[in-house]
């Protein structure tokens, strides 16, 4: 390729003469009034008799100029010449690399804006071939409209000011793109020759940015929908943002709240209390609970309930809401329960106590919720259960402040649906967090009663510890999962070198092939018919490594455990082929001893698949430290006089000490440096799952052998 600057490399022999120089100099001088003529159209106006005058002394100063140039750059030429080595070094080929791999479309476009080069990415894109993209003016190619709107941008590349904007591009198959557009100027001593045009594809982050304003612009509409005095608030309690739908949450109007401290705006004892509240939100990292009552002067007191949230390390969120309605409608509760009670005090008196005994005999902890005021009478052993004190008062909200954050959401939505669809009777099991930071489990049954107009009235219920229950039921759940964790981990550990050898070979064999067609390509005439044979081969290749990835994808799919007929011979040599590189890269030779009639037996080929890579895996590992010539696994088949298949996989390493024979059976043993042990446990498991058996015994003279034996299918079955 020639690269877009047009360069040329020095001739090894012989001297460039001067006309050459010039004539060079001549045609770039001839290029940069191409692109002046095209920038400026008024040069080709009429002139008057001074402007021509002067157009000419110009003319005469830019000819003295090139003749000072040209002398330079004869002397800079010889000097190139004389200092050119015997082999001097083709840039071309690296630029076009570089170019062809280049993430974006590239194309260099001369200062007669023809095009003098164009990548892949841009032929394809725009439908092109490399031939019709040599000849193409930029005004044909971008299309009248785009070229007008790139004018200003193509004019200043031509006056030697790189260019970057952005554009809307539609590819010939008709995909819109937002890209980033660089016009980046080619000049050689000072002449503008061209420019190059790099167009990257910024069409996702063109989506995020838009995601970005639509959500700011949801942030907004949200803030203004709430009704809450909504301020950010530094840790020495000055206001840094406002967001206010009422004003007499504060004494001051949201505008004079800014840049204000709480102490200059809020009574003394109030801004204490807030002040203690966004330092304890900010050294705890928990949502902090202020309510304070203002007094207007004439006016009813108003009361507020404030809720601080750390947001960074030195500035929270507080929201604040008006809550005088329900402080008003809580008293009109108290006074009227109140009198209520008054009534039936000592027959309540009485029933408590009796609630109270059974359920402390029982176990159980007692609780009764007033709906309307929300107040909840609760038995000691309920309080102990829940972590109150004896005389607290309680309410919904003290309650779930002792409910784990991450079943809060779960029972208030529970409590609200039982309300709203009336259910009758519901049960719950919730952790609970006790004052010293210890967590207990509890089961939580509630019943909910009705008044004359079918409103929920009341909701009472009972709680049962259950901590000793589920953590053991958790601790066995998260056992389990760690073992199947960890089994997946252990198998899939063992097969990554087979999946990396076998994928390699093709993967070689494929880019080998391709080079080979390049070189052939590139000569001058060049040999289809050894190209269209190099192109059968990487079709090949291709084939083979597909037909690797399906092999594994049918050994570790996730299919239900269905026993068929298995034919151990086929599955021995399938295992074979499956660990041919691996064994090779290792030095491990593996006979193969199958039993000549074909024994079948009733199981899943994939798990047996796993049985057997594991343990020619093992046997691998235990014969490394050996010569490479004494690096012999061998892997029988035979049926035994019992009507059962027996598979053996022997090696010649040191063999199992005989105390630990019994152990490498177990889970989480192993005899290795880095093993996990899990894969033997694994092989017992599937062996016995599949109605077999699998042990180990010392060779007589060195090794091991495993042994794994197994039902053989009836002849009626086969």
């Amino acid at each position: 390729m020639t690269t877009p600057a047009g360069n040329t490399h020095a001739p090894q022999t012989g001297q460039t003469s001067d006309t050459d120089v010039i004539g060079a100099r001549r045609l770039q001088a001839q290029a940069l009034l191409n692109a002046r003529l095209l920038a400026e159209p008024d040069l080709l106006t009429p002139m008057s008799g001074a402007q021509t005058q002067q157009r000419l002394h110009e003319l005469y100063l830019r000819q003295t100029e090139l003749e000072l140039e040209i002398a330079a750059l004869r002397s800079t030429h010889a000097h190139l010449i004389q200092n050119t080595t015997q082999q001097p070094i083709d840039l071309s080929d690296i630029a076009n690399f570089i170019a062809e791999r280049f993430p974006s479309k590239v194309t260099y476009w001369k200062a007669d804006l023809r095009c003098g080069y164009a990548n892949h990415e841009v032929m394809g894109w725009f439908g092109r071939t490399q031939e019709e993209m040599l000849t193409i003016h930029l005004h044909d190619f971008l299309g009248p409209e785009l070229f007008q709107k790139n004018i200003a941008y193509i004019q200043g590349a031509l006056k030697g000011m790189d260019q970057q904007f952005e554009r809307t591009l539609v590819s010939v198959n008709g995909e819109t793109t937002h890209n980033w557009v660089q016009y980046l100027v080619h000049r050689i001593d000072g002449v503008v020759l061209g420019f190059f045009a790099l167009v990257t594809d910024v069409t996702l982050l063109k989506r995020a940015q838009i995601a970005l304003l639509n959500s700011e612009a949801k942030n907004r509409a949200l803030l203004r929908a709430i009704p809450d005095l909504i301020l950010s608030l530094q840790r020495d309690g000055t206001c840094l943002e406002v967001h206010s739908s009422m004003r007499q949450a504060m004494p001051l109007a949201a505008s004079e709240l800014l840049q204000r401290r709480l102490t200059a705006i809020l009574p003394a004892d109030v801004a204490a209390r807030f002040m203690q509240a966004i330092e304890e939100a900010l050294t705890s990292g928990k949502v902090q609970e202020v309510p304070y009552t203002l007094h207007a002067p004439n006016e009813e007191e108003s009361h507020f309930a404030a809720r601080i949230a750390p947001a960074t390390s030195d500035t929270v969120i507080c929201i604040v809401r008006d809550v005088s309605e329900l402080e008003r409608e809580r008293r009109q509760r108290e006074l009227l329960l109140s009198d209520r009670l008054q009534v039936s005090q000592q027959d309540l008196h009485q029933a408590q106590q009796n609630l109270s005994l059974a359920s402390d005999a029982a176990g159980l902890g007692i609780w009764i919720r007033d709906i309307a005021s929300d107040e909840v009478w609760a038995s000691p052993e309920w309080r102990k259960l829940f972590g109150f004190s004896a005389d607290e008062a309680l309410n919904s909200a003290r309650i779930f402040e002792h409910i784990h954050p991450a079943d809060r959401y779960a029972i208030l939505q529970m409590r609200l649906e039982n309300e709203i669809h009336k259910r009758q009777k519901t049960q719950a099991d919730m952790r609970i967090v006790l004052p010293d930071g210890q967590v207990r489990w509890v089961a939580a049954v509630s019943q909910m009663e009705l008044d004359a107009g079918g409103k929920p009235r009341l909701s009472r219920g009972v709680a049962v510890d259950i901590t000793a229950t589920k953590r053991a039921a958790l601790e066995l759940e998260q056992k389990r999962m760690e073992v199947t964790h960890l089994a997946r981990v252990a198998t899939l550990g063992e097969l990554s070198g087979a999946l990396a050898h076998e994928m390699n070979q093709p993967l070689t064999a494929i880019l080998s092939n391709a080079q080979a067609a390049l070189r052939f390509l590139q000569r001058e005439q060049p040999d289809l018919d050894e190209v269209r044979e190099i192109l059968q081969d990487i079709v090949e290749a291709d084939q083979r490594a597909g037909e690797v990835i399906r092999r594994l994808r049918r050994l570790f799919g996730k299919q239900v455990n269905l026993q068929q007929h298995v034919d151990i011979n086929a599955l021995a040599r399938e295992v074979q082929h499956l660990l041919h590189n691996d064994l090779i890269n290792r030095g491990v030779t593996l006979v193969m001893e199958v039993a000549s009639d074909n024994p079948c037996v009733l199981a899943d080929p994939v798990q047996l698949q796993q049985v057997l890579i594991n343990l020619i895996i093992n046997a691998a590992d235990a014969s490394a430290a050996l010569d490479e010539n004494a690096r012999h696994i061998v892997l029988r088949s035979s049926v035994g006089g019992d009507g059962d298949v027996l598979l053996t996989v022997s090696d010649a390493g040191s063999g199992i000490a005989p105390e630990k024979m019994e152990k490498i059976f177990t889970p989480f043993y192993t005899t290795k440096e880095h093993g996990m042990g899990l894969g033997l446990s694994i092989c017992k498991n599937i062996v016995e799952a599949n109605g077999g058996r699998l042990w180990c015994e010392n060779n007589p003279d060195r090794g091991v052998s495993f042994y794994c034996r197994l039902p053989m299918c009836s002849q009626e079955a086969s």
